[in-house]
């Protein structure tokens, strides 16, 4: 017997219960393998072979419900633009959790949000990579939000990102090739304005770890007009000899800027990027810049979340080491008598 479902519909438990002629409990005990309730075998197949006819499909949600398992694990992110970097992050954290039988979704928290997504979702964890406020976390408790991360006493589950040893490793190439004047462009997107400003006080953190005078710091979009004007008063009027990139797009702008206004790179003006994104390679001369191994991040994102359903403290899982610098055509030693920009 087939009873014919309207195409479009969802096909519920009921649906199955008149297709297998039988009570809509019926369809619940079969379906949810109820052991206390006594189904003859006959029964059990019929409701079985009516839900595969049907296309039936559980609701997730009330599914999540009965069993306290939703399997799903929500990413919350700061209101951030979305890059290479974090595209390649959000892929490797999506495939551990899924061979885990995870499903990850992430979620750019807006404040004003009428409905958390933790509210209709269920997850099992929520993961944010920075703290959640007391009242966000209150709203997750009532929604029976079990793990929240990073608990009280963790350290920030975005303390995983190196900016400060990939500074470390720009500064560190510029002073040991002999610049002594170096300047760093960073984002004018407002959305970053509060890393842009930590990135300047790390930078100026490992200038003065290697003897360096406060570097230069200017906010530009990436393009090169922007960038022109910035190489253009550094170069001439500061004798800044090095530029440090917040990212490869911001670097790139700095190289184009510099090759268009007749500087060599590296001999005029070295530039290093930071992110090693594709455009690092493709760029000539091949920018030199900061590589972050973005997948080994997602899979630590991926075992923090993981090891919270299992009892385990964020703080235990071990940082990944994923940083390293790339020499590449666009660093090098300042050459004395180097043209004017």
């Amino acid at each position: 017997m087939h009873t014919g479902m309207r195409a479009g519909r969802r096909i519920t438990a009921t649906d199955v219960a008149a297709e297998a002629g039988v009570s809509r409990a019926t369809v619940g005990f079969v379906l949810n393998r109820t052991s206390s309730q006594s189904i003859s075998s006959a029964t059990a197949q019929r409701v079985l072979a009516a839900a595969e006819r049907l296309g039936y499909q559980p609701h997730g949600g009330a599914r999540a419900l009965r069993s306290g398992h939703s399997r799903i694990v929500l990413l919350v992110l700061p209101d951030l633009p979305v890059g290479h970097a974090l595209r390649e992050l959000l892929e490797a954290a999506t495939v551990q959790l899924a061979e885990a039988g995870y499903q990850l979704v992430v979620h750019h928290h807006v404040v004003e949000t009428a409905v958390p997504l933790w509210s209709v979702l269920l997850p099992e964890v929520v993961l944010g990579f920075e703290p959640f406020s007391a009242a966000d976390v209150l709203s997750m408790r009532r929604a029976g939000v079990e793990h929240v991360l990073p608990a009280e006493g963790d350290r920030p589950v975005a303390a995983f990102w190196p900016a400060a040893q990939g500074v470390a490793l720009q500064i560190g190439h510029l002073a040991e090739s002999g610049h002594r004047r170096i300047g760093c462009v960073l984002p004018a997107e407002p959305r970053l304005a509060a890393r842009a400003a930590l990135r300047a006080e790390v930078l100026r953190q490992a200038c003065a770890a290697h003897g360096l005078g406060a570097p230069r710091t200017a906010l530009i979009a990436p393009d090169v007009a922007g960038a022109a004007a910035i190489v253009r008063d550094w170069v001439d009027g500061e004798g800044v000899t090095a530029i440090c990139g917040y990212d490869d797009e911001l670097a790139a702008a700095v190289v184009s800027a510099a090759l268009r206004g007749g500087l060599r790179v590296p001999a005029d003006l070295s530039v290093l990027g930071f992110d090693d994104t594709p455009v690092a390679r493709l760029l000539v001369p091949s920018l030199s810049t900061v590589a972050i191994d973005n997948r080994a991040l997602g899979r630590y994102v991926a075992e923090i979340a993981l090891g919270a359903l299992r009892g385990r403290r964020a703080d235990s899982v071990p940082l990944p080491d994923a940083v390293r610098l790339t020499v590449r055509e666009s660093s090098g030693p300042p050459v004395p008598g180097r043209r004017i920009f």
